[in-house]
């Protein structure tokens, strides 16, 4: 059965180590001091520099809730929430925090960036994890979906989602440089 320590933390710390080692890591710093906020919390911008700009997205949805953040902030946020998950654990810590109740708003902000390879994966781990069900809101369910009959098919899943964390790896690579090119545009 699923649980929290499911996941080997052993192969986490290596894998952080690869990531940081093959420079392919965003320092997702919540410094919240850094923020670009204005006097008046009305008044605040998202700041134009991804991952920079996670701080304040990240702040505005806990002051004014996941639903009222405006386009942008939706996707820097949705971005840094799924690097972070990934960075620290792959689809595993991914799916199992309250990160993964963003998962199709995750997929969308990386189609808004042009980011198709890591969406491609996402979707991927997403079908392999939950076999074509919606991902539901809320870890209990997605908990409960995880669970594979057997310790044999729960090894399988472990196996095929370390396979597409590696395969994120790769892909995300020009995350932070697509990202930032977005937020350019003006989008």
């Amino acid at each position: 059965m699923y649980e929290d320590h499911h996941h080997d933390h052993r192969f986490a710390r290596d894998r952080w180590r690869r990531r940081v080692a093959a420079g392919c890591c965003a320092v997702l710093l919540v410094a919240w001091s850094a923020c670009s906020k204005a006097d008046n919390p009305k008044q605040a911008v998202l700041g134009d520099r991804y991952p920079e700009n996670f701080a304040f997205a990240k702040e505005r949805c806990d002051r004014v809730g996941y639903h009222s953040l405006r386009p942008r902030e939706l996707v820097v946020y949705c971005l840094g929430c799924f690097e972070a998950e990934m960075d620290n654990g792959g689809f595993h810590q991914f799916f199992l925090n309250s990160a993964g109740d963003h998962t199709g708003a995750t997929i969308d902000a990386l189609e808004s960036i042009g980011a198709t390879e890591v969406r491609d994966v996402l979707r991927k781990a997403t079908l392999a994890a939950f076999e074509g069900q919606i991902v539901p809101i809320g870890r209990s369910p997605r908990v409960q979906l995880l669970n594979r009959p057997s310790p044999a098919d729960e090894d399988r899943l472990t196996e095929k989602l370390y396979a597409l964390d590696a395969e994120y790896d790769e892909a995300a690579r020009t995350l932070v440089d697509l990202t930032n090119d977005w937020l350019k545009r003006g989008k």
